[in-house]
């Protein structure tokens, strides 16, 4: 593999990343959304699919 492969690697990588990132951040705002509904974090962590301790989190910082 040349170096120009690997650029466009790690390029697509950092991208991935970035996007990853972007969800998990939507995820905490409609969690924190739903939170303010008054769900329970238990609701909110089936709804998400979120481990409960960062809906414990978010629900905390309300």
């Amino acid at each position: 593999m040349d170096f120009s492969s690997l650029r466009v690697i790690e390029k697509l990588h950092k991208e991935l990343e970035r996007s990853r990132e972007e969800e998990r951040q939507r995820l905490r705002d409609t969690a924190r959304n739903i939170l303010r509904l008054g769900l329970s974090v238990e609701q909110v962590t089936q709804a998400t699919g979120l481990p409960r301790e960062t809906v414990q989190t978010l629900a905390a910082q309300l």
